[in-house]
């Protein structure tokens, strides 16, 4: 397990909390969701995952991830004996924030649906989105969860102001975790010409995907095996 980012269940009062922790200049910095709040996680949360991270969650009590890698390491399913660290299922990719403009969802929600059936975990606003929420803080706070934010470049989205917000917020947190999060895919050729400052870096220091022939289903096939194998983990290769 990595000492740089770390994920782990923890049972508090019959309650499941998804908890995660990385390691940024200043020490280590926590967050932690009700996983019963993230519908894109809820594959993560089965009974028998949720079985074992009770096991790992009894061996210490202490929020130092240091202990909690420890912990994992050292522990055993109490039902098979196996360790954890050979039983528990490795995240085979990425998960994804995916940042468009509401006049691209025809495309974003084929995408989505794609993504999501070959295991990726996917946070989409038309399917994640409850009534009532507050769309900045609501979408700020899956930009913060998820590994990627996945921005569907187009004419439509280089001229929205949330889509530039959003691929700020990524940048930002490029800057604070110092690791790669925004991730690029472009639609036409509207961000190779566009004057749009945050676009235009986007086009100067970025490899960007190409999904610009997306309607011929053999030209997205492709486009979509090579996006999934840059989306791979380390665990997942």
């Amino acid at each position: 397990m990595s000492n740089e980012r770390l994920e782990w269940f923890e049972l508090r009062d019959k309650e499941c909390l998804l908890v995660m922790a990385h390691r940024t200049a200043n020490g280590w910095v926590f967050s932690e969701r009700s996983s019963w709040d993230l519908r894109w996680y809820d594959t993560l949360a089965s009974p028998e995952r949720l079985r074992r991270a009770e096991v790992l969650y009894t061996k210490t009590q202490s929020k130092t991830p240091e202990a909690i890698g420890s912990a994992f390491h050292n522990s055993v399913d109490v039902s098979s004996g196996i360790p954890l660290a050979a039983t528990m299922d490795r995240l085979p990719f990425y998960s994804c924030f995916i940042s468009h403009s509401s006049k691209d969802e025809a495309f974003a929600t084929r995408l989505h649906a794609d993504l999501q059936s070959k295991g990726v975990r996917c946070w989409f606003a038309p399917e994640d989105l409850k009534i009532g929420d507050k769309l900045r803080p609501t979408f700020d706070e899956a930009i913060e969860i998820c590994d990627k934010l996945m921005v569907l470049l187009s004419v439509h989205s280089v001229s929205s102001a949330w889509v530039e917000k959003e691929v700020e917020t990524a940048f930002e947190k490029e800057r604070q975790q110092k690791r790669t999060i925004l991730f690029p895919i472009r639609l036409d050729n509207a961000v190779m010409e566009t004057q749009q400052a945050w676009a235009s870096d986007i086009r100067r220091t970025r490899h960007i995907g190409d999904f610009r022939n997306w309607n011929d289903n053999a030209s997205y096939q492709r486009a979509l095996d090579r996006l999934l194998r840059d989306l791979e983990t380390e665990r997942g290769r």
